[in-house]
């Protein structure tokens, strides 16, 4: 799943929830969030709402709970679809 795209079929087949979190590169190649070099890793939390999907974003050390309910959101198309690789119609859903 992680390789391929999510098509708006199996996205609309998701729960309202969080639908997928795990851990990224802090860097250029993952998502850039800090230049802090003590955080080498993020935790990302992709949730579905009725409305679309966001991707927060946190520290390695928070709780999924923790980022779901303060982390920060990500604008940027190419750190979002790291997170979520999905097609142009799913892209389409994100709450920036």
């Amino acid at each position: 799943m992680k390789n391929e795209l999510i098509t708006i079929e199996e996205y609309n087949k998701l729960p309202k929830d969080i639908i997928r979190h795990g851990l990224i590169s802090n860097s250029s190649t993952g998502v850039f969030m800090s230049r802090d070099e003590n955080i080498p890793l993020l935790r990302f939390v992709v949730v579905k709402r009725i409305e679309g999907w966001t991707v927060y974003l946190g520290r390695m050390s928070q709780a999924v709970t923790d980022i779901y309910l303060h982390g920060d959101k990500s604008s940027t198309e190419e750190y979002i679809r790291r997170c979520f690789p999905c097609t142009d119609e799913v892209f389409k859903l994100y709450i920036s």
